[in-house]
C-alpha cells in the first residue's frame, strides 16, 4: 500500500487554497492520502516524530511524505507505484544554489560529493520528507536521533540531510518522483500532454514542489479546477 501523507498545524490562512488544490489533484488520480492537523505551534521536530509514529505503526506500507501547502500531484496512480515501490528509502532532491552549495548548510557540499556522485543539478536533499517503507523510515529516524539531538529551531531538512549523509537512503536526482521548482532556469522545463517535463533529466515528475514561494510559477494548465472531483 502507498500512503501519501502530509503534516500541518492548521489549514486556514493564505495557503489554504494551495492545500485544497493539492487535495483535488490526489483525489483526481485516485491516490490514498492522509492529512494530520497538529493544532499546535509548528515545530519541524514534531513533524519528524509524527513521521516516525506512522512509519513504526505500518512497517510494510510505502510512505510518501510531502509538504502540505506547496505541492501538486500531476502523475498517475500506476506511475506513482512504479516510481516508489522499488525503493526502501529515497529522498526528493533540491537544486544547488547559484554558487553550487546546498541549503540549509552550505559547507555540506563536500560531504554530498563523498556520499554519492552528482548526476544532475538536483543533487541535494529536499526537506519535504522521506519516501519508502515504514520499516526503513523508522530505522532511519532512530539513527538520526542517535547522531545528535534535534537542533533548536532546526528544520527537518537539516535532520534528514544528516541522516542521508551518514549513509541512509538515496536521492531522486533524476526528479522522477518529485520536482522542486526553486531555482529552475529558463529552458529546463516544459509541459506536454498535461505533464510537467524536466528537460534536463528527461523525467516526468509525479509531484511538483513549489519550494521558495514558487506556486505562481506552476503552469496553470496543470492546476485542477475547483469543485467536486472524482477519480
Amino acid at each position: 500500500m502507498i500512503r501519501v501523507c502530509m503534516y500541518a498545524n492548521r489549514i486556514n490562512g493564505r495557503y489554504q487554497e494551495h492545500y485544497l488544490t493539492y487535495e483535488r489533484s490526489l483525489i483526481r488520480a485516485g491516490i490514498t492520502f492522509e492529512m494530520f492537523i497538529d493544532g499546535k505551534k509548528f515545530l519541524w521536530e514534531n513533524r519528524v516524530k509524527w513521521q516516525f509514529s506512522l512509519a513504526l505503526a505500518h512497517p510494510t506500507d510505502h510512505f510518501v511524505f510531502t509538504d502540505a501547502y506547496d505541492v501538486l500531484f500531476v502523475g498517475t496512480k500506476d506511475e506513482l507505484a512504479d516510481s516508489v515501490m522499488p525503493h526502501d528509502l529515497i529522498f526528493t532532491s533540491d537544486r544547488m544554489n547559484d554558487d553550487g552549495d546546498p541549503w540549509p548548510r552550505p559547507r555540506m557540499r563536500k560531504f554530498y560529493d563523498a556520499r554519492r556522485k552528482a548526476k544532475s543539478p538536483w543533487r541535494f536533499l529536499n526537506g519535504s520528507g522521506p519516501i519508502g517503507t515504514g520499516e526503513s523510515i523508522a530505522k532511519a529516524i532512530r539513527a538520526g536521533q542517535e547522531l545528535s539531538e534535534f537542533p533548536e529551531n532546526g528544520t527537518d531538512q537539516a535532520f534528514w540531510t544528516q541522516v542521508y549523509l551518514s549513509g541512509w537512503g538515496e536521492l531522486d536526482q533524476d526528479c522522477k518522483i518529485s520536482q522542486a521548482l526553486w531555482n529552475m532556469k529558463d529552458g529546463e522545463f516544459g509541459v506536454k500532454d498535461g505533464r510537467f517535463l524536466n528537460l534536463v533529466t528527461g523525467s516526468k515528475p509525479q509531484f511538483i514542489h513549489a519550494t521558495g514561494n514558487m506556486w505562481p510559477f506552476i503552469p496553470l494548465s496543470l492546476i485542477p479546477p475547483t469543485g467536486a472531483v472524482t477519480p
